[in-house]
């Protein structure tokens, strides 16, 4: 008897460890380090972003962002907590490169959900995923978030569109050939709405505090017609949920 439970034991170990993937939950750890490492060595965020940014398939469009990554975004706001209290992240999208590792999860739960709604408009929802915290926080020494980030992190990418799309022209008409720019204009107008309401009814635009508390939706979803702007948040509050990180099922 005691040699069956024995090998009933060590036959379900091995189930677990193989069909669920369990022992990647003591390679977390490695894995922060190494993108500790790899944060502090690239100097340029679309370098930091590079499997990120391969997931948009324009060309043009991940050029873009990659752009938009290196000549307006601060690095710092990649290396800060995702969190400043770590009250409402899992422990590991805290500390050094904290809001780095959160935005990449962001991005992982996307590709989980491109595979169910495909026919969205996935180059700007990728895009926006890696710049919906790019102004995070107000400056570098701010020792907490900015509740308005998602309205300043769309202003910032709006602005920098704004200046991409009038250089392309510029440099369109010093070579003599038209200027395509109707796929930056379409898909960066759905990435700006996407980042401003990735944090849906929590957005200052949508409630007030004592709203928000009280669960106020209505403007909300008057707001937001947009399924690529819920998919969006989704994957925003899925990787902030702490219970999720701790609880696995």
């Amino acid at each position: 008897m005691e040699g069956r439970l024995k090998m009933a034991k060590e036959k379900t170990t091995e189930v677990k460890t193989d069909s669920y993937g369990l022992e990647k939950l003591f390679d977390l750890e490695r894995r922060i380090d190494e993108d500790i490492t790899l944060l502090k060595e690239r100097r340029d965020l679309s370098k930091y972003f590079e499997d990120q940014l391969k997931l948009i398939k324009s060309d043009q469009y991940r050029i873009c962002i990659a752009n938009c990554l290196d000549t307006r975004i601060f690095k710092y706001q990649f290396e800060k907590s995702t969190s400043a209290t770590g009250k409402y992240h899992p422990p590991y999208q805290n500390g050094f490169g904290g809001n780095g590792r959160h935005t990449k999860n962001v991005v992982k739960i996307l590709q989980v959900f491109e595979r169910a709604y495909p026919d969205m408009m996935w180059d700007a929802i990728y895009a926006a995923a890696i710049l919906h915290d790019a102004t995070k926080y107000e400056n570098g020494d701010a020792p907490y978030t900015d509740g308005k980030h998602a309205l300043t992190s769309a202003k910032c990418f709006e602005d920098f569109l704004k200046f991409y799309i009038k250089q392309q022209k510029q440099i369109a008409k010093v070579n003599g050939v038209p200027a395509n720019v109707k796929y930056l204009k379409k898909y960066g107008k759905m990435t700006v709405k996407c980042i401003k309401w990735h944090d849906g009814r929590f957005n200052p635009l949508n409630a007030t505090k004592d709203q928000i508390r009280a669960n106020y939706t209505k403007k909300f979803y008057k707001n937001v017609k947009d399924v690529e702007c819920h998919l969006m948040h989704m994957a925003d509050m899925l990787s902030a949920s702490r219970s999720l990180f701790e609880e696995v099922f």
